[in-house]
């Protein structure tokens, strides 16, 4: 089931149905969700991608389900030119503020030929973090071939000084992991470096680029610790990613 999403199982495999209406052919898709802690609450990022060119008409939708079946989001936009891979695919973001809870996220992309790929994912919202936070990580670029790694993600409620100004450090580590079913030791790490930053306030985007086109493909895992230096509180994050 993993490997086609055009298909939706019921009640733990007892049916299966096509998710795609009659006359609608499947396309590829991917998409990743990650969270960013808010005041408001927690912002529910989701990226999606699929192949095109940049004279391509592509759509992509999103709808954020809650527990109770009620939908506290929808939203349908063009898909933009990707930055990474501009003549070869398409990308959009969708984003939410949602309260605590269980949540089911659809995401669809489609053209004007009849194609259509869903993504179907799923994400948990704790209570707001008070202190300290740290975001999901998400990848922009990296898993094609002579790329950097680029990742991004948001650090908030960071100690400020009498000035006004925060500082943070952080340590980023890209390891290679083993496949499924091949459990081993730990790798030793492929690259790694420390940084330290000044900012303005508490919240700050942070984007990293490793430069990882040395790499052979495979499974590797992006690790991050982020020290806010004012008040010795710390996190950590990672994600992990398919070189090709």
């Amino acid at each position: 089931m993993a490997a086609r999403p055009d298909l939706l199982a019921l009640q733990g495999g007892l049916g299966v149905y096509r998710a795609l209406p009659p006359g609608v052919s499947s396309m590829p898709a991917r998409a990743a969700m990650a969270r960013f802690p808010s005041d408001q609450g927690t912002r529910l990022v989701a990226h999606v991608e699929t192949e095109g060119s940049p004279t391509d008409s592509l759509w992509g939708s999103w709808a954020v389900v809650g527990a109770n079946g009620h939908v506290l989001a929808r939203t349908r936009c063009e898909l933009s030119i990707s930055a990474c891979d501009p003549t070869g695919r398409r990308v959009a973001q969708f984003d939410a503020v949602v309260p605590p809870g269980d949540y089911r996220v659809h995401i669809a992309v489609e053209d004007r030929r009849g194609h259509r790929g869903v993504v179907r994912l799923e994400s948990s919202v704790g209570p707001p973090e008070l202190g300290f936070a740290l975001s999901d990580l998400v990848m922009v670029c990296g898993t094609l071939p002579g790329t950097p790694l680029s990742v991004y993600f948001e650090v908030g409620h960071l100690a400020v000084g009498t000035d006004g100004r925060s500082h943070f450090r952080y340590r980023y580590v890209v390891r290679g992991v083993a496949q499924e079913g091949q459990p081993g030791p730990r790798a030793q790490p492929a690259f790694e470096a420390t940084r330290e930053e000044e900012n303005a306030g508490p919240f700050r985007r942070q984007f990293v680029s490793a430069p990882i086109q040395a790499l052979a493909p495979g499974l590797y895992e992006f690790e991050i610790d982020v020290l806010d230096l004012g008040s010795g509180a710390t996190a950590k994050r990672a994600v992990r990613f398919v070189k090709e």
